[in-house]
């Protein structure tokens, strides 16, 4: 029963990640503030939102474990979801053809290099586990 929990918590952080970064790359919930003291606060509360995703992608596996190399495979595709969104992001901002992007302020634009690396970590950690799951039993079936 818990490794269901923690593997349906993981897969349900990475798609509200991704709907957390939706709404903060293209909608204007949170706009970055003039007052140092506030756009400070606000940058560590943006860096702590992506370090509990990671944290959370990371925890279920150490609390839950690894059932086989296909959960790890289901989550890998799930911590992708968030990639798309900041791909898509970075995107429209090198293109520039989104009239909502233009004039996107700097807070955004290092915001989506951040989450990406949060990103990239979780799915580069994940195909490591997958990897050595996959090495571990060669001969059996770990689906």
């Amino acid at each position: 029963m818990g490794r269901l929990i923690s593997r349906s918590i993981s897969e349900l952080s990475a798609v509200t990640f991704a709907v957390f970064l939706y709404f903060f790359f293209y909608k204007d919930f949170w706009q970055a503030p003039t007052d140092i003291d506030k756009a400070t606060t606000y940058t560590y509360l943006f860096c702590a939102i992506c370090a509990a995703y990671w944290w959370f992608q990371s925890g279920t596996l150490a609390i839950g474990g690894v059932r086989s190399t296909r959960a790890m495979a289901t989550d890998i595709l799930f911590s992708i979801v968030p990639l798309f969104v900041v791909g898509y992001f970075l995107l429209d901002l090198i293109r520039g053809i989104d009239p909502r992007i233009q004039g996107i302020s700097s807070f955004k634009r290092e915001g989506a290099y951040f989450a990406l690396v949060i990103i990239f970590l979780d799915i580069t950690f994940n195909v490591i586990i997958m990897a050595r799951l996959s090495r571990r039993n060669p001969g059996e079936d770990n689906s």
